[in-house]
């Protein structure tokens, strides 16, 4: 039976779709400094409204589509080793490479504000003072605990990956985004949208998206949606998803300001719709790879954790440039984007290092 869950389709399109995720993030980071209103680590003296809607929409879905696939590997990965080596790897893939990118990649990243201070007081004092956080590491953090509760879930009841195949409903779906949209709009009263707590760890108001779709990537590997559902449900929640990209880019460009239901809903069908709508189309059009294809999905768990000091050097340099801030930004996010990959390829070219991104 376990050989038997272990044999899976081709899923190229699941590392087709994390290169494209990847790229949003950097994507993300490298506006960040010339976005009007976003708080960012160097911020360019010249910033527009432009990437705005861009950046909402991102933060709409993206990491918590980043669950949805990390969680639905964790069942074979489960079948696949002993427990002790489960918790191992994990610590080893996820608990290491926080630990290495809070004493290294983010003190970097934050010398670029202070520049050209003494590094090793700085060093010293980022520490000391208590600055320190998780950064972007926090999505590592998180991924670890969901994995590690839903293994000691599964060593308690292991038919919880259990092959049922059901596929995705119409019910299911809007149930899901009404409920959703319900708990966000909860913790919205209590915690907005990018309030942190535990040196940049948790966000509550991303908790319920994140926890949840962490809980339906295991669903989903085990009831089998994503070979199930078919490619008309797909293209009608991608449909869905770009009428609510077309109309929170009216809302943006016309000033218009939502109440807090309406921002929230908004949020529960773009995350949700989008979820969704590119899950299949990845499924139906980009189940395939290459060599290059390949090297970007190999590296891209490592360009998610050293791409920030990079952007942020970058932006830095360019402050004192006089170009406008769209031509800062596209030189940040290809430059940065190139240099992240090019540095990913030499670090995992060292054995050790290898073992941990």
């Amino acid at each position: 039976m376990v050989s038997a869950l272990l044999k899976k389709p081709q899923l190229d399109y699941l590392n087709n779709l994390k290169i494209f995720l990847i790229t949003l993030v950097v994507l993300q980071h490298s506006a960040g400094a010339y976005t009007a209103g976003e708080n960012w680590l160097i911020i360019n003296p010249l910033r527009v409204s432009l990437f705005k809607p861009v950046l909402t929409i991102n933060s709409t879905f993206f990491m918590g589509l980043f669950f949805f696939i990390s969680a639905f590997f964790v069942p074979t990965s489960l079948l696949r080793y002993r427990r002790n080596e489960f918790i191992s790897n994990k610590i080893k893939r996820l608990i290491i490479p926080t630990i290495i990118g809070i004493l290294t990649v983010l003190p970097l990243s934050y010398y670029a504000q202070v520049y050209p201070d003494n590094f090793a007081n700085f060093y010293i004092t980022y520490f000391t003072s208590g600055a320190f956080n998780f950064g972007h590491m926090w999505f590592l953090v998180q991924l670890f605990i969901y994995t590690c509760l839903f293994a000691l879930f599964y060593w308690l009841i292991p038919g919880l990956i259990l092959k049922q195949n059901k596929p995705l409903t119409w019910l299911q779906v809007i149930s899901f985004i009404t409920v959703l949209c319900a708990l966000s709009y909860l913790v919205a009263l209590i915690s907005p949208i990018n309030q942190w707590y535990w040196k940049h760890l948790v966000e509550p108001y991303h908790l319920p998206q994140y926890i949840s779709l962490f809980t339906l990537g295991i669903i989903a590997y085990r009831r089998d949606w994503l070979d199930l559902t078919s490619y008309r449900f797909g293209l009608f929640w991608l449909i869905i998803s770009v009428l609510a990209i077309s109309y929170r880019v009216i809302i943006d460009i016309n000033g218009i300001d939502q109440n807090l239901l309406s921002k929230t809903l908004w949020t529960s069908v773009q995350c949700v719709s989008l979820c969704i709508g590119l899950l299949i189309m990845f499924r139906e059009f980009g189940n395939y790879s290459n060599p290059a294809l390949k090297f970007l999905s190999d590296n891209a768990f490592a360009v998610y954790i050293i791409h920030v000091p990079v952007v942020v050097w970058l932006q830095r340099g360019l402050l004192e440039l006089t170009l406008r801030p769209i031509n800062k930004f596209l030189i940040t996010l290809i430059v940065s984007y190139c240099a992240a990959y090019g540095l990913s390829y030499l670090f995992r070219k060292s054995r050790l290092i290898s073992q941990f991104i």
